[in-house]
């Protein structure tokens, strides 16, 4: 063997061990860690309920606003052709594919968090200021005066 380890590899161990047998009960905890079986996500039966899958952005975006634009934003192409033929009679969508598909690209940010993970999304609200998660708009790509 090694010098100064005895035969379970332990530097200078009496042979007694046991340093790292500690009972439950013998930890004190505070009380203020003490989170009960509802927050730890656990069911009755002891296993793990997970969370209800939320709303997507797109689909608020779809709910909240009734301009083309903010469906094109949000992907749904097939609203926004229903959108713009029953506002203004559009029934030819071939010339706006390339619109659409310029529109729809600006309509997320993309991020990294860290390096060896996939991105992240970020959806832009042009009302961020007073709408939450579920009452906002994707944010204007352009100005009057860009145009």
């Amino acid at each position: 063997g090694g010098e100064g380890f005895d035969e379970e590899g332990v530097a200078g161990g009496d042979g007694e061990g046991g340093a790292w047998d500690v009972e439950d009960d013998d930890l004190e905890l505070p009380a203020d860690l003490d989170l009960g079986g509802a927050a730890t996500g656990a069911g009755e039966e002891g296993y793990f309920v997970p969370p209800t899958k939320g709303t997507s952005q797109a689909q608020v975006w779809c709910n909240n606003s009734q301009l083309p634009v903010d469906h094109v934003l949000a992907g749904s192409f097939e609203t926004a052709m229903r959108l713009l033929h029953d506002q203004v009679g559009v029934v030819q969508f071939e010339q706006y594919q390339r619109l659409f598909m310029q529109t729809y690209s600006r309509a997320r940010t993309c991020y990294v968090g860290l390096p060896s993970l996939p991105p992240l999304f970020g959806f832009p609200h042009r009302n961020w200021k007073e709408a939450g998660g579920r009452s906002g708009v994707p944010a204007v790509g352009l100005k009057l005066n860009t145009l």
